[in-house]
């Protein structure tokens, strides 16, 4: 699969194919064909649902689902027309991933974190899903940078609240 290919997202509203994001393409690219034809995908944060289409048209057989805290009329829609499933709620919350592994308890291929962006959120949800990934499977939490950026951390005020920290946390203890 090449990164032009993966522009079709642009086309459903994602940011994942925007020029001044092209290493989420870049990274697909190389990800998506790592998975089995007929793979469960689990996107985090689907907000309107931009990249479900996207992922059903590399998966028809696949399994694809979604969690949001909102119910948007487009994610709604789209997720008719991709027939996925959809989990409303908080993933920091274990009931939501109580309710996900009920759906699901087969687990996931690829698991797509494209939530908050915030360091505590972030790892709450990664203690609470990772569970749910199949042997050999990939997780992938989406925007951790952006703790480094200057907008981010006016808008949130402490520095430790990004994913940066979290990474740090991960790596080193």
């Amino acid at each position: 699969m090449s990164p032009k290919e993966l522009d079709m997202a642009l086309l459903r509203g994602t940011d994942k194919g925007l020029p001044a994001l092209w290493h989420y393409r870049d990274a697909y690219a190389e990800i998506l064909p790592l998975l089995p034809v007929a793979a469960s995908i689990l996107e985090i944060g689907c907000r309107e649902g931009g990249f479900l289409p996207f992922l059903r048209s590399q998966f028809p057989e696949g399994q694809l689902y979604g969690i949001d805290a909102y119910l948007r009329p487009e994610l709604a829609q789209v997720l008719e027309e991709v027939r996925g499933g959809f989990c409303l709620g908080d993933a920091a919350e274990q009931a939501t991933a109580d309710a996900v592994q009920q759906v699901r308890p087969e687990g996931f291929d690829l698991i797509i974190d494209d939530a908050s962006h915030l360091g505590q959120p972030t790892q709450t949800t990664f203690i609470n899903f990772y569970q749910q990934l199949k042997p050999g499977g990939l997780y992938v939490i989406e925007d951790w940078g952006v703790g480094y950026w200057r907008w981010w951390l006016r808008d949130y005020q402490e520095k430790s609240q990004g994913i940066p920290s979290l990474v740090h946390q991960f790596v080193h203890e």
